[in-house]
């Protein structure tokens, strides 16, 4: 549908600024790579790691490598199974609580 078609390009937009906003801070830094883990509650999509895929940032001076959903240290029986059905979440959480505030989509600002 139209809807749909408008959703994903949304996405495929949004994703695309981002990653090439990572491609150009990883060229700065001399790397050629950047690793993707994607979280969230859509992580799993079929669309999400068709992004990655079928990305090249920076004109493809750089390669965008998509990791694992949950990490294989999350598997360890030290967390007696409780990160796997939750990293996602977690991931997102965590990245919200340690992220730059210029990089907020709100901008640091408390709701």
């Amino acid at each position: 549908t139209a809807m749909y078609k408008e959703a994903v390009n949304a996405l495929s937009d949004a994703f695309d600024r981002t990653l090439e906003a990572t491609a150009a801070e990883a060229l700065a830094h001399e790397a050629n790579s950047v690793n993707v883990v994607l979280a969230g509650g859509g992580a799993g999509l079929p669309i999400a790691t068709e992004l990655v895929r079928k990305a090249k940032p920076a004109r493809g001076k750089v390669q965008a490598n998509l990791l694992p959903i949950v990490p294989a240290w999350a598997n360890d029986p030290v967390f007696a199974g409780a990160l796997v059905p939750t990293f996602q979440q977690l991931a997102i959480a965590l990245g919200a609580a340690l992220a730059p505030r210029e990089i907020l989509i709100a901008g640091g600002v408390r709701f």
